[in-house]
């Protein structure tokens, strides 16, 4: 059984033992406070009792009053020995006014006491007169002693009663507070998954009414237990959830990581096909350029030959029939002359190789040369070609080449579809960008026009309007598609709006960039003049002509000796080069392909020869691809004329050059 200081104050520091250290120093200042108080009153009274005695003095001043009236010293004398004997007086003595006689009796202290004066006064003749003054001195000691003496049974008595007062306390706040304290600590200490119970206690659902503040705890207290087992073994079935789930997950992400593993390896496989598939649709693209430059070159290398002694023929006099027999030979040549660049155009636009050019592009000019080319074709036809245009900007920037084949495109197919009537080739502003201008181009004409079924697949490759055995009009069904693609890649879209037996509309749009110079009106030369100028001016210069096809160097030599230039003739490159090596020559046509060594090399051979590097140097060559125009200037070519040669092309381009040439030696000179 616990001792009475274990079970007052507990094993530990808790609320308790603050409690009650709480109500022993407040029961100590509260019985000192009473004992000072009951002592401080104590005081009072005696001091209160001690004034009431010496206010009893009074009685005898008016006989030491006469006696000292009197000078009658002995009965002085005596009286203030009486005075003396009262308690608590240990001094009395009589000071006169007049006669300054001065009487005492008994001893001075020196602290620890009062005094009380008292006026000695007699009446003389009737006049009231103060003679003197008796002072009676009383000492405190006994007061203090008698004080101390009851103050500790004060302090006894209360401490006693304050005592039994906080016993009565701590033992009533054992029971009714922290005893039960110490029972709620205890059950708060069992509310831990260690100690829990397995199941909860059945308790009433709602708060007692007539139960205090702890009981109300320690109700909350069981609920709160009830609740913490519930939520534990909650707790622990969700535990046992998580850990099966885990497992779950575990063996998922083993199967997942087999799967990555099979996908991985699918993927590195499909890859290595991707690669593989890549590698060859790369090596079929190359052998299709291959082709496509290899047939280029074949065929325009005998087509050149056909066009050009067909030239020359009709340049040597002919009858009219065999006039129109090789015009009709011509016509067939440039036609097979298109459908050859349509493909190759097609070609390189869908291998990406295609660009555009940027140059000064007047859109009048471009749309008078349309005219101008079919103008022959539609009068045949008795067709009208029309021209509109509306307020064009002459600072414009752009592909004439291309626009020119766009629009020839469509002019081309409007004369052949409409037998009569009108063909208009129009040109309007649509939106102005600043920096740039787009515009949207229409051949209208007042053919038969096209079906609503048939316009979805007009601007699909190798697709014409009537694809059957028996149509009336022929063609490879490239040129839309390639319209098409041209306006894409200037920055613009093409599409048709046609109604059967009204006509069709076919246009496309293309952005133009703004230059900062307006173009120049037309100062180009004609082809006679060109031809007339050589003939007149450049008669004596000298040409050397590297050709190794030998039709092809009969027709270019005979087109450069009708104008009186002065032709020597190289095979190879390797004669090219001996020749250049010992004679002086005013223009160089170079051939391209040739055996012994190519047009390239035997270029970068001459450019290294004493006077070689200012020599002007024209690619004459079948290869027609821009990546053959660009080996050419890579190889230090300063021009590039395609096969089929046009004879007004070589005249213009030889006019253009001789004439740099004659400046160039006009300024040494």
């Amino acid at each position: 059984m616990p001792n009475l200081k274990t079970w007052l104050l507990g094993e530990r520091p808790r609320v308790g033992r603050h409690l009650i250290v709480f109500i022993i120093a407040f029961s100590s200042l509260i019985t000192l406070c009473i004992s000072v108080v009951q002592l401080f009153a104590e005081y009072r009274s005696l001091r209160s009792a001690l004034d009431q005695q010496l206010e009893g003095v009074s009685i005898y001043v008016p006989s030491i009053a006469s006696s000292v009236w009197d000078f009658d010293q002995q009965q002085v004398q005596r009286a203030l020995d009486a005075l003396i004997l009262l308690p608590n007086v240990v001094q009395a003595r009589i000071a006169t006014t007049d006669t300054g006689l001065q009487r005492e009796a008994g001893k001075r202290v020196a602290d620890n006491f009062m005094e009380k004066a008292y006026s000695l006064r007699y009446t003389v003749r009737g006049e009231d007169k103060e003679i003197g003054v008796l002072t009676v001195v009383a000492s405190l000691e006994g007061i203090y002693h008698q004080v101390a003496t009851s103050a500790l049974a004060i302090v006894l008595s209360n401490g006693l009663k304050t005592f039994l007062v906080a016993l009565f306390m701590i033992v009533l706040i054992r029971r009714v507070v922290t005893g039960r304290l110490e029972k709620l600590e205890q059950k708060i200490r069992t509310l831990v998954p260690d100690t829990l119970p397995q199941s909860a206690h059945t308790l009433p659902q709602v708060l007692p009414r007539h139960i205090d503040e702890l009981d109300a705890v320690d109700w909350t207290l069981d609920h709160i237990a009830g609740k913490l087992v519930t939520a534990v073994a909650s707790l622990k079935e969700m535990g046992e959830e998580l850990e099966r789930r885990l497992t779950e997950q575990k063996h998922t992400e083993a199967e997942l990581a087999g799967l990555r593993q099979h996908l991985e390896a699918l993927i590195e496989q499909r890859t290595q096909q991707l690669a593989e598939a890549r590698e060859a649709a790369v090596a079929a693209s190359v052998s299709k350029s291959a082709f496509l430059a290899n047939m280029s070159h074949e065929i325009r290398t005998p087509l050149n030959g056909i066009l050009g002694l067909a030239h020359l023929i009709k340049r040597s006099g002919v009858t009219p029939q065999q006039t129109e027999r090789l015009e009709k030979i011509d016509t067939a040549g440039n036609h097979l002359l298109e459908i050859i660049n349509a493909v190759l155009d097609l070609s390189k636009i869908e291998a990406g190789k295609f660009s555009l050019e940027e140059t000064e592009v007047g859109i009048g000019s471009v749309m008078a040369n349309v005219v101008s080319i079919l103008h022959e074709r539609a009068r045949a036809q008795n067709l009208k070609l029309l021209v509109e245009t509306e307020h064009i900007p002459r600072n414009l920037l752009g592909d004439p080449t291309r626009l020119q084949q766009a629009l020839l495109n469509y002019a081309t197919n409007a004369i052949k579809y409409a037998e009569n009537g009108t063909v208009t080739l129009r040109a309007t502003p649509l939106e102005d960008f600043g920096d740039s201008l787009l515009i949207r181009f229409e051949v209208q004409d007042t053919g038969v026009g096209i079906a609503p079924e048939v316009l979805s697949r007009l601007f699909t490759s190798f697709e014409q309007a009537d694809n059957s055995t028996t149509r009336k009009y022929g063609g490879t069904g490239l040129g839309l598609a390639i319209t098409r693609k041209l306006a894409q890649l200037m920055g613009g879209d093409a599409g048709v709006d046609s109604t059967v037996g009204v006509g069709s509309t076919f246009w496309f749009t293309a952005r133009f960039r703004k230059g900062e110079h307006a173009l120049a009106g037309p100062t180009a030369r004609t082809t006679e003049a060109a031809e007339a100028i050589l003939t007149r001016d450049h008669g004596s210069r000298r040409i050397l002509l590297v050709e190794d096809e030998i039709i092809n160097r009969e027709v270019a030599r005979d087109l450069l000796n009708d104008t009186g230039l002065i032709v020597d003739i190289a095979e190879d490159g390797v004669a090219a080069v001996e020749l250049a090596t010992h004679n002086r020559y005013d223009v160089i046509l170079m051939d391209m392909q040739m055996p012994k060594m190519d047009g390239m090399e035997a270029t970068r051979q001459i450019r290294q020869l004493p006077g070689g590097a200012v020599i002007p140097i024209l690619a004459m060559t079948a290869n027609a691809f821009v990546e053959d125009r660009t080996r050419c200037f890579d190889a230090g070519m300063d021009d590039f004329i395609a096969k089929p040669v046009n004879p007004d092309v070589l005249y213009q381009t030889l006019l253009k050059w001789l004439e740099q040439t004659a400046q160039r030696d006009t300024r040494q000179s």
